[in-house]
């Protein structure tokens, strides 16, 4: 609110000069000098008049532009179309369901300049050319660098020399490392400048967030994410925020994910990892939310014994599926019942 404060600034400077004249003019007219009572009056008048044309020069009006000078832009993506350039993204899940493992999966991908998977129109999973490899910035506050990011990186055939963890934030010539968040904007616009990666991680957001930001709060969710989503476009880099889910599952799909619906809002896409209910063995990889094209069929994926992420196939289940809750069958529910009524008595006069 500096605008308003700024404004009481100017009002009681412009009344404490109308007020210093007019006690300067009393002293004179009281000692008979009329002309310079008059001209001490006027000058008075004229500094508290272009104070007052100060305040009225702080005063907005809209700013509107037409349509019709707009050009449009073209969309480019890291991976279409799931993941746009120059956007924000959210992959979102369980813990301990692969969110890390695809994230990592991605940025060995990137690093190598290999093709990710898409799904043709038959359905069935396709591999493009190779393309350029590029860098990549990784913040992680939950998983070691030397003992869970460098051995996944390895298994999924990662180029590490184009791999960059940012751990923290030091004052130059300082010997304390503090952590970093998305607040520190300029730290991470100039270490984007330096990497120039078509890839950002967060892993996870709240971890990232900073001092200050309820992630429940739309209000000050929204300005982090505005800045954040600026140095993405300005850098033509995907910055994909991790994002664990709610425990509610009576939610839509899209509103699952921990934190504001704001959130979502803000992202350009919404990935969703979530379990195969017909194979406990894969996950599925489903688009929550597109806002910038068709959304993209949902992949089927598989982690096997050696920590390794796989590609198993397309699958038809969208995010509503994957996260609808589990059936129990009567049964099971007949079983636990009987379990519950043989604890309460056997328990009924104390352990």
């Amino acid at each position: 609110h500096w605008q308003d404060h700024l404004r009481i600034v100017q009002e009681k400077a412009a009344l404490r000069v109308i007020a210093s004249g007019a006690a300067k003019a009393k002293e004179q007219a009281e000692a008979g000098d009329i002309d310079k009572a008059l001209e001490t009056i006027e000058r008075a008048r004229t500094e508290a008049a272009a104070m007052a044309e100060g305040q009225e020069a702080l005063r907005y009006e809209a700013e509107t532009i037409c349509l019709a000078d707009i050009d449009p832009e073209e969309v480019y993506w890291l991976w279409k179309p799931y993941l746009p350039l120059g956007k924000l993204a959210i992959l979102e899940g369980d813990p301990s369901i692969g969110k890390t493992f695809l994230a990592l999966k991605l940025t060995a991908a990137i690093s190598q300049g290999w093709s990710l998977p898409t799904v043709n129109a038959q359905g069935e999973l396709e591999i493009g050319e190779r393309g350029e490899p590029q860098n990549v910035l990784y913040l992680s506050a939950e998983d070691g660098l030397g003992d869970t990011l460098k051995p996944r990186l390895i298994r999924a055939g990662a180029d590490d020399s184009r791999v960059f963890a940012v751990t923290g934030k030091r004052h130059p010539g300082g010997k304390i490392e503090v952590p970093i968040t998305l607040q520190d904007i300029a730290e991470l616009d100039r270490t984007m400048s330096e990497y120039r990666p078509a890839l950002m991680v967060v892993d996870p957001l709240q971890a990232y967030l900073g001092k200050g930001v309820d992630m429940n709060r739309a209000e000050q969710v929204r300005p982090v994410l505005a800045q954040v989503g600026a140095l993405a476009q300005k850098h033509f880099c995907t910055i994909l925020l991790i994002r664990h889910l709610g425990k509610s599952s009576k939610d839509r799909s899209i509103y699952r994910g921990l934190g504001s619906i704001d959130l979502a809002a803000a992202a350009r896409s919404v990935l969703l990892v979530g379990r195969d209910p017909d194979d406990a063995t894969k996950r599925i990889l489903a688009h929550n939310k597109s806002s910038l094209g068709p959304s993209g069929a949902s992949i089927s994926f598989a982690i096997t014994p050696e920590g390794a992420l796989e590609w198993v196939g397309a699958s038809h289940l969208t995010a509503a599926q994957v996260l609808a809750p589990d059936a129990v069958d009567t049964e099971e529910k007949s079983a636990r019942a009987e379990a519950k009524e043989f604890l309460k008595e056997a328990l009924a006069n104390g352990p």
